[in-house]
């Protein structure tokens, strides 16, 4: 059973309902029941609000409960829209990316939250915040000791940096990286 507890959710809400549901529709023989809060992020909040927020989710995570942030490591339509097809990955977007993987790997979570100051690029590669603040909600629910792993890294274009990761406790199986070829 997937709840939904907000009217009007974001699309990317929506999807992530939608795909959650499906994969446990998906011939689990134990009819599996999903229980799901969907949270939409608050763009009129900051960082370190959305850090907390997850930090305040982080118990759930221990009975189990998965905490998922569907957003974007970079997002800038303007010039993912002015590419017009190129495929090289503009030099910003490829920058934030690796200080994001970097940052967390580094547990820095005040260089995080300062992010806007910090991370090179990050006004381009984040215009406005809206699809980056699910990594704090994410990140903060997997609690203070989590591993982060980059089970996807990639592109859409010069400018859409698609990476997924994975945050855990450092003694939980792993998932690894997903290898897509070309």
């Amino acid at each position: 059973r997937l709840l939904e507890v907000a009217r009007g959710l974001h699309q990317r809400a929506r999807r992530t309902r939608d795909v959650l549901g499906a994969l446990v529709g998906a011939g689990d023989r134990r009819r599996a029941e999903l229980q799901a809060l969907l949270h939409a992020v608050q763009p009129g909040r900051d960082t370190a609000h959305h850090l907390s927020v997850g930090r305040a989710l982080a118990p759930l995570t221990r009975e189990g409960v998965l905490v998922v942030g569907s957003g974007h490591v970079t997002h800038n339509l303007r010039d993912w829209i002015a590419s017009n097809g190129q495929r090289a990955t503009l030099p910003y977007a490829a920058s934030f990316a690796s200080w994001l993987a970097d940052t967390l790997a580094r547990h820095d979570d005040d260089a995080l939250v300062a992010y806007r100051e910090q991370g090179p690029g990050a006004a381009r590669a984040h215009p406005s915040e809206e699809h980056f603040l699910p990594i704090f909600v994410a990140w903060g629910a997997a609690g203070r000791d989590a591993v982060a792993d980059r089970v996807y890294a990639g592109f859409d274009g010069p400018a859409l940096a698609m990476d997924a990761y994975a945050f855990a406790a450092p003694d939980a199986v792993r998932v690894g990286p997903l290898v897509v070829s070309p």
